[in-house]
Order: structure tokens, then sequence, then C-alpha cells
């Protein structure tokens, strides 16, 4: 007899030699009114849909096809997974508001981390992940991050100015 070992032919055996990322971005498009979350694995885009809709109701009192519309696409050749969330009513729209637009914070980093499995050993992946971008960029980001950072040292020019000539 054979042992179990050799009846399992072509088996190969995984090593996992550093733990398991969940790479995930999100995105919105103001136009459309949607968040669009971009996950490497199915598991991650579920667990993100899951937290979206906790995230939703308990946040702003949303229901789900009544003010939302949520949807998982999956693109096999390119290896990703798309959650799709469309703002449906005005509550909806209101909500998509104040997540793009730093008005609910701890709502939006609840959608920024929703696909990390929740455990103290992914602390790293919640605080490394990445910010609400918009889902095409045309350069007005960073123009506002320019402005933004000109003004400040602006501020900080007129300060020295008035303490320099007391």
């Amino acid at each position: 007899m054979g042992s179990m070992h050799s009846e399992q032919v072509g088996f190969q055996g995984i090593e996992l030699t550093r733990e398991i990322a969940f790479p995930g971005d999100v995105r919105f498009d103001p136009d459309r009114v949607i968040l669009q979350g971009q996950y490497r694995d199915q598991l991650s885009a579920y667990r993100a849909k899951k937290n979206w809709v906790e995230t939703l109701t308990a946040n702003f009192l949303l229901e789900e096809g009544h003010d939302y519309e949520l949807s998982v696409d999956s693109r096999v050749a390119d290896g990703l997974f798309i959650l799709h969330c469309g703002f449906i009513s005005a509550c909806g729209r209101y909500a998509f508001w104040r997540l793009t637009n730093e008005q609910a914070p701890e709502a939006q980093y609840l959608i920024e981390t929703a696909h990390i499995p929740n455990s103290e050993s992914r602390g790293d992946d919640f605080v490394s992940a990445p910010d609400l971008k918009p889902l095409v960029d045309d350069g007005t980001q960073a123009l506002r991050e320019i402005e933004q950072k000109a003004r400040s040292i602006s501020k900080i020019l007129t300060g020295f100015r008035a303490w320099l000539y007391k």
C-alpha cells in the first residue's frame, strides 16, 4: 500500500512566508455619484460590501435598494473585483457628498478599510489604507493641494513679517 503522500500526486503544498496582504482602493465619481472599491480577491470585495452596508445604515440611516445600490463585478483578466455603490435618493446623494468632502471622517475610514479582516494582526493594514480618491483625477486634486500649501506658507510668512516688524 502506498502512503498518503504518494496518493496525492500533483498536489503542491503552499508555504506562507509572509502575511497575506489585503490591497484595496476606494475611489469616487462626483458626476455619477458613485463609490467604487477595487480589490484583488473576491472575499475582500464581499467583505467590503457587507461592511459598506453596515456603515451606510449605521451612520446615515440609508436603505440598500432605496437610497443606494451595490454590486460586485469581476474582471478576471485584470485580477480585480470591483464593488460599485450608486447613490439614488437625495439622502443617499447627501451621504455621498459627506463621505467625499471630509464631512463624515469616521464613516469614510470605515468605507476605506471595509475589506480588511477585523483582527489585531491587521493593524498596519488599517493604518496604511489609502484615502478616498477621485475615480478620474483630472489634476484638480493636486492643484487644490498645491493651493492649500501655498496658503499655509503665506500665513506663515505673514506671521513672520508681523513678528519681525513689531
